[in-house]
């Protein structure tokens, strides 16, 4: 027995799906990053590290500050990820198990 299934289940919107994806649009999480990024608190912070930014900014070839220095570490973490497939392949030969 089979039931009908209703077209939101199978309509998938990758913007908007709040558990898949924590960077889908919500005017909410815009307004308070906006009102964070506008405190005081937030400006002493990136000016406390102004220096450390810059000398990322200046090894990377990108500009960050406080609200992007997160995508830093994805490219580290995906760098380390492809360089241990790397060497496991070189080592292995391959992915999959013979």
């Amino acid at each position: 027995m089979t039931a009908p299934l209703k077209e939101h289940y199978y309509r998938y919107n990758f913007r908007t799906d709040h558990l898949g994806n924590i960077n889908a649009d919500c005017p909410r999480v815009e307004q308070l990053r906006r009102q964070i990024e506008a405190s005081q608190e937030f400006q002493k912070l990136e000016e406390e590290n102004r220096a450390f930014l810059d000398y990322i900014g200046n090894k990377t070839g990108r500009e960050y500050n406080l609200s992007t220095i997160y995508e830093l570490d994805d490219i580290v973490y995906i760098e380390v990820i492809l360089t241990q497939m790397t060497l496991f392949i070189a080592f292995y030969g391959t992915l999959v198990a013979n």
